[in-house]
């Protein structure tokens, strides 16, 4: 009896009368949500209806699904992110207005938007079977976008394709919400391996959100019992994370895949077998001078001459971040810095949680934030035996974690609402009974 009572209890560090809901509503909001993506994509409401819709959920759930460990660490980056920002913004004399515009950007509201995904997620049971194959679906618009963006690509000869949607018309155009929410970005070009070749944004700002949803739907989609979905989802992910031409999301897929194989499935019994073969491996590497920081420092390089400009200009960017960060190590900068161009166009502050934070956010936020990332990862780590589910979850925060290091991974948060939500899910004991997934 004392056994079936614990394990009825949410591992979220709330009693079960707090989650205890099987409420239809939001399950079924956020699937239509999903499901209408194209539409919702060409009126130019997919990030702002995704945001009010979380919002309509954190109301919904009520504050006590904020008190989490999990939820509270993500609160507590943008709360950090924000006194940073007053900080610099008394310390420098800025406006009323200017401060209430950086405390409202996605440097602050992104890690607090991450935080409610995940508490809303489990409060409302998002890791479901009707969620997955919504995803399924939603992996099938890849395909579709991403077929029909290669072919204008090869057969019209446009560089770039961006459409603006009918909210963007009553606004001014250079206004930031434009360009990230409120234009079609279909697809632009970039150079790769010194060709110039399509690289695909689709439903998101801009390429690597797409590589990171990707990298989200090709592991939900391994859920789904069907077998025609479940193709049509992973087919959809890896479409997503190849077009995208990010290098961080395609090495990110392969690491999740190793992960995945040899660490969360892999039987312990052979483990002893394993270590064998790294030992033979080295045995044969080391006489001839090769060692695992050689092979390591020759994957990074062939990373950088994937893409050599953009190398460059993230490396300057990271160097900037650095040395901002060292005149002002306790609460950083506030805000991201100046525009700078060296191969590619790039913000100071940007393009990295860890040295963005730094510079942004001081050693306070950048504390916070490896605090949260751990705290979740944990979280996760220690119900991967429970089921499949579970495993997803802590493959899809993985996902995120490994594309930190090379962007500001606070953007994500407000375009991949759905996906996050069903991550928050998994948090839960009963997301769902295990007869309804696949058990491999």
């Amino acid at each position: 009896m004392e056994a079936t009572l614990l394990r009825s209890v949410p591992p979220v560090g709330l009693p079960a009368s707090w989650l205890d809901t099987d409420e239809p509503g939001p399950r079924h909001a956020i699937i239509a949500y999903v499901l209408a993506t194209p539409l919702l994509w060409t009126a130019g409401l997919l990030i702002p209806l995704g945001g009010l819709l979380l919002l309509w959920l954190v109301m919904r759930a009520g504050p006590r699904a904020a008190l989490t460990p999990v939820v509270l660490v993500w609160l507590l980056v943008a709360g950090a992110q924000a006194v940073s920002v007053l900080v610099n913004g008394a310390g420098e004399d800025r406006s009323a207005g200017f401060v209430v515009y950086r405390l409202l950007s996605s440097g602050v509201t992104g890690w607090a938007v991450l935080g409610l995904a995940l508490a809303v997620g489990a409060r409302f049971r998002m890791a479901r079977p009707e969620l997955v194959r919504a995803v399924c679906v939603f992996g099938g618009y890849f395909v579709l976008f991403g077929c029909v963006a290669l072919l204008l690509h090869s057969f019209t000869g446009l560089r770039e394709l961006a459409l603006r949607t009918p909210p963007a018309m009553l606004l001014p155009a250079t206004a930031p919400v434009v360009e990230h929410s409120f234009t079609m970005h279909i697809f632009t070009t970039d150079d790769l391996l010194g060709r110039d070749l399509p690289r695909l944004v689709l439903f998101y700002p801009w390429p690597v959100v797409l590589g990171f949803a990707g990298i989200a739907v090709f592991f939900i989609a391994q859920l789904e019992s069907n077998l025609p979905l479940r193709l049509l989802g992973s087919a959809g992910g890896l479409i997503a994370v190849l077009g995208s031409q990010g290098r961080a999301p395609i090495l990110a897929l392969f690491i999740l895949l190793f992960v995945d194989a040899v660490l969360l499935r892999f039987d312990r019994r052979k483990l002893p077998l394993l270590g064998a073969a790294g030992i033979l491996l080295l045995a044969l590497l080391l006489p001839m001078g090769i060692t695992p920081a050689d092979i390591a420092s020759a994957g990074y390089e062939s990373v950088n001459e994937m893409r050599p400009g953009s190398s460059m200009a993230r490396e300057l960017v990271n160097t900037l971040s650095i040395a901002g960060f060292l005149e002002s190590p306790v609460f950083g900068k506030g805000w991201v810095g100046g525009v700078i161009t060296t191969g590619a166009t790039m913000v100071v502050g940007t393009h990295s949680s860890f040295y963005g934070l730094l510079y942004t956010g001081g050693l306070v936020t950048f504390l916070a934030f490896l605090t949260a990332l751990a705290t979740t990862l944990i979280v996760l780590a220690r119900r991967v035996g429970r089921g499949p589910i579970q495993r997803t979850g802590l493959l899809i925060m993985l996902g995120l974690a490994l594309l930190s290091y090379g962007e500001g991974v606070y953007s994500f948060a407000l375009p991949c609402v759905p996906l996050l939500l069903f991550v928050g899910g998994t948090l839960r004991d009963d997301a769902q009974p295990a007869a309804r997934w696949r058990t491999t």
